[in-house]
């Protein structure tokens, strides 16, 4: 057996992952290198109100994600306004929409916005756009995932790609060798990423 996601197979079994931790990392410093200091992500859970509600999980999508944009912070010396932790329900275009009326309803609008997928980022550009806001100019915004439709969106959409063409490769090469009685300890294999810089955000080099 090949378990493929976010969750520990505590060696039990060969896993394939994403990048979750140093993806979001990577991206955060990007952000903060162009002097930004408020950066609110879209996809957290609700039930995540604090720091300590993600601080001691070890898998999960959203609080590895959650955790490394926390942390990535953190390591610059700043605090994370909680506030700008935005709960939202469904990963797709209308939940990116509601999430960002919800922030701009009810906060300052940050200068970046790191969203857990590009479905969520696609509908957050449409919300913010329809205030009047400027992408990248007055908020620079990051998805994750590069789907093919982010390559088309107005901006296009600067994004995390986290090779999802090598993570499937490796879960089944993984299962073949399985099958075919390889015998060794569980495995984990990690894909690597790429940040596919397009125009809704201005990454510092």
């Amino acid at each position: 057996m090949v378990l493929g996601g976010d969750y520990l197979s505590y060696g039990k079994c060969d896993q394939v992952t994403m990048p979750n931790t140093e993806a979001v990392r990577f991206a955060v410093g990007r952000l903060l290198d162009t002097g930004v200091r408020t950066i609110a992500v879209i996809g957290a859970s609700p039930d995540m109100h604090g720091w300590e509600d993600v601080r001691d999980q070890r898998d999960g999508t959203q609080s590895l994600r959650i955790q490394r944009y926390v942390q990535a912070q953190e390591e610059r010396g700043l605090t994370v306004d909680w506030r700008y932790v935005i709960p939202l329900l469904g990963w797709n275009q209308h939940g990116g929409v509601q999430a960002a009326v919800s922030m701009l309803d009810s906060l300052p609008c940050p200068q970046a916005v790191l969203c857990l997928n590009d479905a969520i980022a696609l509908g957050a550009i449409h919300e913010l756009q329809r205030r009047g806001l400027r992408v990248p100019a007055d908020v620079q915004l990051i998805g994750f995932d590069n789907v093919p439709e982010s390559e088309y969106s107005v901006p296009a959409l600067t994004t995390i790609d986290p090779h999802v063409d090598d993570y499937a490769k490796h879960a089944v090469d993984m299962l073949i060798e399985r099958i075919e009685e390889y015998s060794w300890p569980a495995r984990t294999y990690t894909t690597d990423f790429t940040v596919v810089e397009r125009a809704s955000a201005k990454l510092a080099r």
